[in-house]
């Protein structure tokens, strides 16, 4: 029932929660400090938000 637009978007907002969830268990393993998790959590804020404006503009 969903078009390929609409799958792509669930598709690039499920991909981006798997990353936040990589990148804090990284910081939990201390692989990364929590600044690196604070700038690439900000990375991932601003993707999510050109894809919510996106998804607005297609609608």
């Amino acid at each position: 029932g969903e078009s390929a637009d609409e799958t792509y978007r669930r598709l690039a907002r499920e991909m981006i929660g798997a990353e936040r969830r990589v990148f804090v268990e990284l910081r939990d393993a201390r692989r990364i400090d929590d600044e690196m998790l604070r700038t690439l959590l900000r990375r991932l804020d601003l993707e999510e938000a050109a894809a919510y404006r996106e998804e607005e503009t297609a609608e």
